[in-house]
């Protein structure tokens, strides 16, 4: 499955890049761009052309964006893909068969194992490995403390030795590991040595068992029995075979104690048994998902983008069209034709471009005055150039500028100057209603704020009046 993915994407890339860089795709321009960005754009073109078509130069540059946007959920999602492979294809752990004890002296050590029976069933289990024995010397001293140490964490909450129905706790070693613990029961069908209760082998009533813990220290041992009562619990199968196995592994244990290496046991109730250590590695399947998910959220984040910046340009340019307007207007009545009037207001916008930005409505008429520079017809490229914002009233400028490449642009400059007074107008219009919303918007908030404040000082006097 990851294999299949990994390698879909990575021909995907290579064909988009392969039919980009031998031009199948139209390219609004590279001057400017990132190499980065070139890239994306390449990687995204076999997917993005089949969902926008580029026509005029400003939706060739909406589809390079898309292109962009396309490419860059493609590369990191095969990315992902990658790194998921690599880590499905590392080898799995090597079972083990047993651990080395401690020298004589040290600590006991715990060890978790991954337990897999011949049927293919799985226990995690856990098991004290104590070291070599030490002298009965270093031992003796600390018996009775032992004893009410032991005591104290012996029964499970709830319990006590009248009523046993969860697992008791036999500590392997009491004063801070000074006094070593080895236990024993009455029958290991109800209580095994590591202090597991198989309560599903007592009577409904219950059953007396004494429990015998022998605390060493050096070469001194005492013995220190207690008798409880089992009752049954409610155990699941997965747990009965966890408590079977604990108990197998505690009994292997404690005879083999003479020897330095602990030698883990290889089958359990006539099946094989095979252990490995605890695994944390994260499958390659879960690494794939993510990258799934995270590909979904970056390509719809990019795409949030894309709307909120053609929103922007859209506010952009309903604020420039005033201003374009009353410049046109200026430099008709001056007696500068129609084709010179574009190229005199982007020749200012290009030198005041540094300290007021990129302007949407400006830069259509420089791609405009390109076009007609190109040899495209006048008319044709004014046209163009409403057609691309999308606004109505650009789509009006252009109308009229086309008309005055047929028929002249007498009279022209008194109706843009109408033009510019009507957009003023209707962009102060726009505004006064802008401000009217953002009050409406604040009004809901005040009236729970007068709500509150209401209620805080008419409460007191309510209780006051005894009402």
């Amino acid at each position: 499955m990851i294999l299949i993915v990994c390698s879909l994407l990575g021909l995907y890339l290579g064909t988009s890049f392969f039919l980009t860089k031998r031009g199948f795709f139209p390219r609004a321009g590279e001057e400017g761009r990132k190499k980065i960005d070139l890239f994306l754009i390449a990687f995204g073109n076999l997917v993005s052309r089949g969902l926008m078509k580029a026509g005029s130069p400003v939706n060739e540059e909406r589809a390079e964006e898309r292109a962009k946007l396309f490419g860059g959920c493609a590369l990191f999602l095969w990315g992902i893909s990658l790194l998921a492979l690599v880590i499905s294809l590392q080898p799995g752990e090597a079972p083990i068969t047993g651990v080395k004890r401690s020298k004589q002296g040290g600590e006991s050590s715990s060890y978790s194992f991954m337990a897999v029976l011949e049927s293919g069933e799985t226990v995690p289990v856990s098991v004290e490995v104590a070291a070599e024995k030490r002298t009965k010397e270093e031992r003796e001293a600390l018996f009775d403390e032992a004893v009410q140490e032991v005591e104290t964490v012996l029964f499970a909450e709830g319990d006590t030795a009248d009523c046993v129905r969860h697992d008791l706790t036999f500590p392997g070693s009491a004063c801070g590991g000074a006094v070593k613990i080895l236990w024993q029961t009455e029958d290991k069908n109800l209580v095994g040595y590591g202090g597991t209760v198989y309560g599903e082998n007592a009577p409904q009533d219950g059953r007396i068992i004494w429990i015998s813990a022998r605390l060493y220290c050096e070469d001194a041992m005492r013995e220190k029995t207690w008798y409880v009562c089992v009752y049954p619990p409610v155990r699941t199968q997965a747990q009965s075979r966890e408590e079977e196995l604990t108990a197998l592994l505690s009994a292997r244990e404690e005879d083999s104690r003479e020897d330095g290496f602990f030698q883990l046991p290889e089958e359990l109730d006539g099946m094989a048994l095979t252990f490995y250590p605890p695994t944390t590695r994260v499958s390659g399947e879960s690494i794939l998902l993510w990258g799934l998910l995270l590909t979904v959220l970056l390509y719809l984040t990019g795409k949030e983008r894309e709307k909120e910046k053609q929103k922007e340009e859209k506010r952009q340019m309903e604020a420039d069209y005033p201003e374009i307007l009353m410049k046109i207007s200026v430099l008709l009545g001056a007696g500068i034709p129609a084709s010179g009037v574009f190229t005199r207001i982007t020749d200012g916008y290009r030198r005041e471009k540094k300290s007021r930005g990129t302007r949407a409505a400006y830069e259509g008429m420089i791609r405009a005055c390109m076009r007609m520079q190109s040899g495209v017809p006048e008319g044709e490229a004014y046209l163009e150039f409403g057609r691309s914002t999308g606004l109505h009233g650009y789509l009006r400028m252009a109308s009229l500028l086309e008309q005055s490449v047929k028929s002249g642009s007498k009279g022209l400059a008194a109706t843009f100057r109408q033009e510019a007074r009507e957009a003023f107008l209707e962009e102060k219009n726009r505004a006064l209603r802008q401000g009217e919303e953002a009050e409406t918007r604040f009004l809901l908030p005040m009236l729970m704020l007068l709500g509150i404040t209401l209620v805080v000082i008419l409460t007191p006097a309510i209780r006051t009046m005894g009402m």
